[in-house]
């Protein structure tokens, strides 16, 4: 009897959403055995493929990405040389450098490339004309 219990109150734990208030049909019980983690889209490390999974029947958004833990994300901005060679920005910005402008665009999430080589408003040319 304590046996058919134990296993009815999992199962209402597993499809409640864990107190969250969402049915869960598709959860499982993940066995407490030691298996080897997984990264999910999500880029939080999971301890199994049976957790993630669990997961993604929360939220579809997350899926498996690679077995092992997830990469810890790189620090914004990462470190640039401290070298002045500006260049613009097609979003108009004046950026020190090169590396500058790719680490700004990684870490506000935008599609910034050269526009051209010197502060904006100002256009260097790589040719001189009257040659």
């Amino acid at each position: 009897m304590f046996y058919k219990t134990t296993l009815l109150i999992l199962f209402a734990v597993a499809v409640s959403g864990y107190g969250r208030g969402k049915f869960r049909p598709c959860a499982r019980f993940c066995p407490l055995r030691e298996e080897l983690p997984v990264c999910g889209s999500n880029g939080k490390t999971y301890p199994s493929r049976c957790h993630l999974d669990n997961e993604n029947c929360r939220d579809k958004s997350i899926t498996f990405v690679h077995h092992g833990s997830c990469e810890p994300p790189l620090p914004c901005p990462g470190v640039c040389p401290a070298v002045y060679d500006p260049v613009c920005g097609t979003d108009g910005r004046t950026y020190s450098n090169v590396c500058d402008l790719v680490e700004a665009a990684r870490c506000e999430g935008r599609d910034v490339s050269v526009d051209h080589n010197g502060a904006c408003g100002r256009k260097t040319s790589f040719f001189k004309l009257g040659y």
